[in-house]
């Protein structure tokens, strides 16, 4: 928590820039892995993520409609997925590219 505390006015920067289109995350992450050592800034949006992780994890193991929600997905896109590999393999198959 501290580090993040100690960063935090840049990390508003950050998030603001980001927010406003001054600087793309690409440029942004390139930044932050210059050099042998990770930054301060980089080591506290490290640790804010990390932070954000566990809150997801948490809410996904104490929420059961939730896990439910997220299985639902999933089986949508598993589904999509099937659909796509039925649909070119029958393609490539008949000659059809």
């Amino acid at each position: 928590m501290e580090i993040i505390a100690r960063n935090w006015d840049d990390l508003l920067r950050v998030a603001g820039s980001l927010k406003m289109g001054m600087v793309r995350a690409s440029e942004l992450i390139r930044t932050l892995q210059l050099g042998s050592r990770p930054s301060s800034i980089a080591r506290a949006i490290g640790e804010l993520g990390c932070i954000a992780k566990t809150m997801y994890l948490l809410a996904y193991l104490d929420d059961a409609s939730y896990r439910r929600r997220i299985l639902t997905q999933l089986n949508c896109g598993e589904a999509r997925h099937s659909l796509a590999r039925v649909l070119f393999h029958g393609q490539h198959q008949s000659g059809l590219r």
